[in-house]
């Protein structure tokens, strides 16, 4: 692998304050009473990480079905069956082992690229990306940060808390993402709700606690060390 020095050296200085947190974060979260039901977490299915002083408001909600109807594309160009996937297309992980590892081993590290624009009702306004996170997840029970590049250069300092989450009207085992961004600097927590779409050119389209319209895809290993993930937590 080819290093670019400029690159890499503040990089690697940028990581200092991140790498602790989220290892600590990691641990934590990892280690709490968390119960595992079938292919599952079922105490984080109903856990707090949208308690009632974190919900989305009445101006905010995703309407009681969860679900996007036919009716609801993202304008002209981003409608949810619009395009191609790329080539590069990972589905993100469920609860299928990590064929990198030894048998057994449900963790899986990659990239959430999420796209945004901040206003839903212009057609012509385009996406943007907002956020490149490096996540870790094990069978929908998912962790994250910033990568180092979007720590120095955007000021990005956060921990995310997340899970991949049951339809419980289609019955779907995993159907949407639900993540809690909290900042390091006191911040509002940033929350978003992403509907899995089979076909879109996206894997996932929805909205944030802020009013946003997002998109998002994701990326396994190879961009996780190309993002300098690895320097976060270690693995």
């Amino acid at each position: 692998m080819k290093f670019n020095l400029l690159t890499v050296l503040p990089l690697a200085l940028g990581t200092v304050h991140v790498s602790h947190s989220l290892a600590q974060t990691v641990n934590m979260l990892t280690s709490d009473s968390t119960s595992q039901s079938g292919n599952s977490y079922s105490e984080f299915d109903s856990d707090t990480l949208f308690a009632a002083g974190d919900s989305f408001g009445a101006g905010d909600s995703f309407g009681a079905g969860d679900s996007f109807g036919a009716g609801d594309s993202f304008g002209a160009g981003d409608s949810l069956g619009a395009g191609k996937r790329p080539d590069d297309f990972v589905p993100f992980p469920k609860n299928e082992e990590n064929p990198r590892r030894v048998s057994g081993f449900y963790q899986h590290n990659g990239v959430l690229f999420v796209e945004e624009k901040t206003d839903p009702s212009d057609v012509s306004e385009p996406y943007e990306q907002r956020y490149a996170i490096c996540v870790q997840t094990i069978k929908g029970f998912i962790v994250g940060a910033p990568n180092p590049e979007d720590s120095i250069f955007q000021d990005h300092n956060y921990l995310m808390k997340g899970s991949y989450k049951r339809n419980k009207v289609t019955g779907e085992e995993y159907d949407w993402l639900k993540l809690k961004l909290v900042h390091i600097y006191g911040q509002k927590p940033t929350k978003m709700k992403l509907f899995k779409h089979n076909t879109g050119k996206y894997e996932f389209y929805g909205y944030t606690s802020e009013g946003t319209s997002i998109r998002a895809y994701y990326k396994g290993f190879d961009a996780y060390e190309m993002k300098y993930c690895t320097s976060i937590n270690n693995y």
